[in-house]
């Protein structure tokens, strides 16, 4: 092999380490959060982040997963995103994926576009984020409950969720986990030492005020 061909490889792998290794999370939507003004000059929207450890699993009936945003009384506000092939109708051929966000967000009374903006493939491993501008006219100040669901496996599922206030300050908040384990078919339950537990871990949310 040339010397130089074997350069061009070492340059290739170093770029991918690199990518893999990076600490900015991968988008899953095309949301691009504002640059805010720290000099004070204003004019910059709010916006919220939800951030969390993903690791893709092998296999079948696994890595679909849900984020959205619900009001205090349990009403469902806004779907920041959702693995592509339950939006995109898996839910009628495995009712046990996605369940919870299926139901709440209606997304079978969805239009395609809608469906298409909020959606996409399942990421790779690595740390992930989707988000929104948040319109006062739309979300006014106030609590908002957010929400990360995960179908591991089957009929295994997780829902983290957690308290976020828009208003004027800043804030960051980590997600409690709920943990559903249940047979399916043949298919025994998973536990708390199951490898597919490490699917969604360490979710947050992440609140900029406007400036």
């Amino acid at each position: 092999m040339r010397r130089s061909t074997i350069v061009l490889l070492i340059i290739a792998v170093v770029l991918i380490l690199v990518a893999a290794c990076s600490s900015e999370p991968s988008e899953l939507t095309r949301f691009e959060p504002p640059e805010h003004d720290v000099s004070g000059g204003g004019g910059t929207p709010a916006s919220l982040r939800i951030i969390f450890d993903y690791e893709k699993l092998s296999g079948w009936a696994s890595n679909q997963f849900a984020v959205w945003l619900e009001d205090t009384d349990g009403n469902h506000i806004h779907t920041l995103y959702a693995t592509g092939w339950t939006a995109g109708g898996g839910y009628d051929k495995r009712d046990m994926s996605l369940p919870v966000w299926v139901e709440k967000s209606g997304v079978a009374d969805m239009e395609k576009t809608a469906v298409d903006a909020i959606s996409g493939a399942s990421p790779g491993t690595g740390q992930v984020s989707t988000g929104i501008t948040i319109n006062p006219d739309e979300l006014p100040y106030g609590e908002y409950r957010f929400f990360v669901e995960g179908t591991l496996r089957w009929n295994n599922h997780v829902i983290y969720s957690g308290v976020i206030t828009i208003g004027d300050e800043a804030q960051t908040v980590e997600a409690e986990a709920q943990w559903l384990f249940a047979t399916c078919d043949n298919h025994e339950a998973l536990t708390a030492d199951s490898d597919e537990v490490k699917m969604i871990m360490n979710v947050k949310a992440i609140y900029i005020p406007e400036t």
